[in-house]
């Protein structure tokens, strides 16, 4: 398989690093704007584990034992295909 060809005409910086301290010269007047940025993708990802680990105890704690032994199941392969119709309209 060829190699993959960027777009341009493939030229490099000639100081790469020198080249991406500039850009962070650039973006240092948006930190705060980043910073928050930052923070609020740290808090998603928090809330979302969060509320499956919720989800998971509402359904093993509560949910669970409200359905009758006909229909829990124990494990993934032990389905109950008998008590499939009780969930079907």
């Amino acid at each position: 398989m060829p190699p993959v060809k960027m777009m341009g005409d493939g030229r490099k910086a000639k100081n790469p690093k020198q080249t991406f301290l500039r850009l962070l010269k650039y973006l240092l007047q948006y930190k705060l704007r980043i910073f928050v940025v930052l923070l609020c993708i740290f808090i998603a990802a928090l809330v979302s584990a969060v509320s499956a680990t919720a989800l998971g105890r509402l359904v093993d704690d509560f949910l669970k034992p409200m359905l009758p032994a006909a229909t829990r199941i124990s494990g993934p392969s032990s389905v109950s295909w008998q008590a499939l119709p009780v969930f079907l309209p």
